[in-house]
């Protein structure tokens, strides 16, 4: 698990130039769609993706931009922890975050559908769960 003060700027705090500060690899789940792919941190921050291709411009690309790069964070507002797992053997990024008050579940996703490459959409999903205790 993975504790956290949130909501926040994933580039908050960084030294410019400082790589120490960015986060590992390690830290993130993949989602895609074979067109495309975004990598979601344990903390709710899609900090990569391009669209719609693979070979596309970023449109989030905090990874390796702090200051430029952008990002789409949803997380609770205070203390926070974290966990993510991929849910079975399917390319669905489960992230739960458990505060005082509750729980909530975010869960990403791409889906996958038939069409031509170059007219291609990424249709990702962001659906949003909560259990309050």
């Amino acid at each position: 698990m993975d504790a956290r003060d949130g909501p926040g700027d994933p580039g908050a705090g960084l030294l410019p130039g400082a790589l120490s500060s960015y986060r590992p690899l390690a830290d993130y789940g993949l989602i895609g769609d074979c067109h495309t792919a975004a990598l979601v941190s344990a903390d709710g921050s899609v900090d990569w993706l391009c669209a719609p291709r693979f070979d596309s411009p970023w449109v989030f690309g905090w990874l390796l931009d702090a200051r430029n790069g952008g990002s789409f964070s949803v997380q609770p507002v205070g203390r926070f922890e974290s966990r993510q797992e991929y849910l079975g053997y399917s390319g669905v990024l489960r992230t739960t975050f458990s505060t005082a008050g509750g729980s909530v579940t975010l869960t990403d996703f791409m889906s996958l559908h038939a069409g031509r490459a170059h007219g291609h959409s990424p249709r990702w999903r962001r659906p949003i769960a909560w259990c309050a205790s």
